[in-house]
Formats: structure tokens, sequence, C-alpha cells
């Protein structure tokens, strides 16, 4: 299911018959989505590379040391949130 090529993906269909859906949902039904359901999915990933594109520019004005820190510094779940981040 989680093919990045569009043409290796499966249909609708062959989705809603894999046995993983049916039993994580098991009245699922093939429906189109609506409209503004589609673009809120544009715009989370607009949204979503915006934020890649802002960490990369501040990961290539850290130091290795600083980078080191901060892995350390952001706890077990290993989300590093913008508190955690201190340009010098």
């Amino acid at each position: 299911m989680l093919q990045p090529s569009v043409p290796a993906r499966p249909g609708v269909e062959q989705v809603l018959e894999d046995p993983w859906v049916q039993r994580l949902a098991p009245n699922s039904k093939a429906r189109l989505l609506d409209a503004s359901a589609l673009d809120n999915m544009k715009k989370f990933r607009s949204t979503n590379n915006l934020k890649k594109a802002a960490l990369t520019v501040i990961a290539q004005q850290l130091t290795e040391d600083k980078i080191t820190k901060l892995k350390v510094g952001c706890g077990a779940d290993l989300e590093i949130v913008p508190r955690d981040v201190v340009m010098s």
C-alpha cells in the first residue's frame, strides 16, 4: 500500500480487501473524498515541506557538537522541537 510509485500502488478495492484493513477497519467503504479534504491534505503537505526546509537550513548552521547535544537532550522520543534549538 505504501508504494511511492503510483502505478505500483494497489487500487481502492484491493486495499479494502486487504486483511490488515479488514481487521482494523471492518466497516470501510470506498467513497470519494470531499474537495475540501483534498485541499486540507495539500495544505498539510505544503506545511510539512516548509518545516523540513526550515529544519534543513537550521541543521546546516549547526556544528556536529551542537547536533550531538540536541540528540542527547531531546529525550527518548527523539523529537527536536523549536525550544531545543538555540542559535548562537
